[in-house]
């Protein structure tokens, strides 16, 4: 007797993997988020659904919503996202992809100038399907933070040795400056530590 087989409930390994990263951007910020997929061998159609929070994100105002991805140069993209949050893409080659892995379309999304910072949103991929369901497919959510519209010192842990800073984002050290030399007073410091009196403390 037969047996079917649904693709969905094919084993992790044999599935190709349609994914979102973690990332993090400012509020008020356009961000471009890739969506991946593990291996693009033969890969001709895709279809696919995905929502975001629209309390969170928006489409940007300017550019398109979705944008083709490394493996997919100049592609266009059947894009519905009516009602806001809810958006659904299509994409068909004219010949497969020879393979790899990397992004396969990009999400492009404002970040609402009022969200607030240190909240995590969802990009929720919902389904896919990948040569009208001849290559079988899973999809895999990603999750944005939300950091302050500038560059913030969010918390300060005291070491034997001194201060330990966690930082809103990753600086640029190339353009931080926390010392100088004689020309301090055209080239002030990036950052200032004081004590409960407001004395400054030397770094």
């Amino acid at each position: 007797q037969a047996v079917a087989l649904a693709i969905n409930d094919l084993p992790e390994t044999q599935a190709i993997q349609l994914t979102i990263s973690d990332q993090s951007i400012r509020s008020g910020s356009t961000i471009a988020i890739p969506i991946n997929i593990s291996d693009a061998a033969g890969v001709e159609s895709l279809d696919l659904n995905l929502s975001y929070d629209p309390t969170i994100f928006s489409a940007p105002t300017t550019g398109n919503l979705i944008t083709p991805g490394s493996l997919t140069p100049g592609a266009a993209f059947v894009v519905n996202d009516t009602p806001p949050g809810q958006v659904s893409i299509s994409w068909a080659g004219s010949t497969p992809l020879s393979g790899g892995s990397g992004s396969i379309a990009t999400l492009n999304l404002q970040v609402r100038s009022d969200a607030a910072p240190g909240v995590s949103s969802v990009i929720d991929l919902l389904s896919s399907s990948i040569n009208e369901n001849g290559i079988p497919s899973q999809v895999g959510d990603g999750s944005i933070s939300i950091l302050p519209p500038t560059f913030q010192v969010l918390n300060v842990r005291t070491m034997p040795n001194g201060l330990a800073l966690k930082l809103s984002e990753a600086p640029d050290l190339e353009a931080f400056n926390l010392y100088d030399g004689p020309d301090a007073s055209a080239d002030q410091p990036d950052l200032l530590l004081s004590d409960s009196a407001g004395k400054p403390i030397a770094l």
